[in-house]
């Protein structure tokens, strides 16, 4: 099948499961053409966008807009959150999909991919599937009742988010598929066995207000007093970097919290497997933004890093409680030192936590099992084209 994949900026490195998915994609010998409504202004990439060669299977909206790159950057200062002001480039890309043979258009969330990829679809009489994953689902689905009526598929992440959108958005359950996010289970197989640093936590995550990084400080100056060498290892960016830092120096935690900043796939999870365990205290903004599910949490238990998260959304159809993980409820900064100080004062159950979360992930989120149910949708929606007459 040829399948066009339309999402918000491409490579992104905050989207790592959009990169795996397309990977998957590819292996499972299909043809892809990523359409990125803008480009990523990430530094650092992983490994697999050279390695798959996506750069060269990669096309930007603006560049249909704007043909003078010089122009470019000034456009995307003014237009980059407005979907109108590439209007002049649907009807070429339009056009290209026609003409290269293009099977299916799919759009990787919700929101302003799948408007784009809902206009693409009325242009050109193309099949349209999308997936919701967060953001796109909780806070940003403008025109939900038009995607879910043209879409033949609507794919999501958690059983969570499906009754959300049975509910809330009246979405047919004929049409949802639950998919889990994909990892790269490879790349984690050839790293897994390294010792643990029985006093180093992990966090890896957006610097956003939905990921509870300040209740991660706050628990971690509540473990000092019986765990006074317990390190956090931060890695990401966003735009709480300053305010956490601040946090950090009012807490006294400078010698205990490291901001990495941004690192590609591959380095995150070196560090990850070394790690005695994962923290990511997740909580549901004002106004209705929450996780998913968050791939470095799936990453973490793979690798056999067992994780202390929140009830937040889809997390506990990963985590089970008291089994491969802990749980509190979002805020509980008591609670989160809790369950972290049980992980570092009993490497025996966390070891065996560790080895019970990866066999979760490998059960229940298997990359290419996962990938295989959006294959078998799209094989069966593109069916009648390829029927003769």
């Amino acid at each position: 099948m040829r399948i066009a994949f339309i999402t918000h900026k491409f490579p992104h490195l905050a989207n790592t499961f959009i990169l795996n998915e397309i990977t998957q994609v590819l292996r499972m010998g299909h043809e892809v053409t990523v359409y990125s409504l803008d480009r990523s202004d990430d530094k650092v990439l992983n490994g697999a966008v050279a390695e798959y060669d996506l750069p060269d299977k990669t096309r930007y909206f603006l560049d249909y807009v704007v043909e003078d790159p010089a122009n470019r950057a000034r456009f995307r200062a003014h237009s980059a959150d407005r979907l109108e002001r590439y209007l002049h480039a649907f009807p070429q890309i339009g056009e290209e999909l026609q003409n290269s043979g293009t099977q299916l258009i799919h759009a990787a969330f919700g929101n302003r991919p799948c408007t784009a990829a809902l206009a693409l679809a009325q242009l050109t009489g193309l099949p349209l599937t999308f997936e919701s994953h967060a953001r796109d689902l909780f806070v940003d689905f403008r025109l939900a009742q038009e995607k879910i009526a043209r879409a033949e598929r609507v794919f999501t992440i958690s059983d969570y988010n499906k009754r959300y959108l049975v509910e809330r958005h009246g979405c047919p359950e004929e049409k949802l598929v639950v998919r889990r996010v994909s990892i790269v289970e490879e790349f984690c197989d050839s790293i897994l066995g390294a010792p643990k640093e029985e006093d180093l936590l992990v966090t890896v995550a957006r610097l956003h207000p939905i990921k509870g990084i300040h209740h991660a400080l706050q628990a971690l100056d509540l473990l000092r007093e019986n765990h006074g060498n317990v390190r956090l290892h931060i890695i990401g960016a966003g735009e709480l970097a300053g305010e956490l830092e601040e946090e950090v120096a009012r807490l006294g935690l400078s010698g205990s919290v490291v901001f990495m900043g941004p690192l590609s796939n591959e380095e995150a999870l070196r560090i990850v497997n070394r790690a005695a365990a994962f923290v990511l205290p997740s909580v549901i903004a004002e106004n209705g933004d929450r996780d998913g599910i968050p791939t470095a949490l799936i990453e973490a238990m793979y690798l056999r890093t067992p994780a202390v998260s929140t009830t937040v959304s889809g997390i506990p159809e990963l985590i089970d409680d008291g089994e491969d993980g802990f749980l509190v409820e979002p805020g509980d900064v008591r609670g989160l030192a809790d369950k972290i100080g049980l992980l570092l004062e009993h490497p025996e159950r966390r070891a065996e936590m560790g080895r019970k979360a990866r066999d979760k992930v490998r059960s229940e989120f298997d990359a290419a099992r996962n990938t295989k149910k959006v294959i078998d949708a799209w094989a069966e929606i593109v069916a009648p084209q390829r029927r003769p007459g």
